[in-house]
């Protein structure tokens, strides 16, 4: 989710998103995500 910005009506609401792909799908990439040391992300 994003934050609420004060004083920009354009962006004083809550967005969601969400996988549309389903969840079998999602929980596959992100294995294959962790098995290969998180490629593509940038961690702090």
């Amino acid at each position: 989710m994003r934050g609420v910005k004060p004083g920009r009506p354009e962006k004083s609401r809550r967005i969601f998103r969400r996988y549309g792909a389903g969840a079998p799908l999602y929980r596959e990439k992100c294995e294959a995500s962790a098995a290969n040391g998180y490629e593509g992300f940038m961690l702090a």
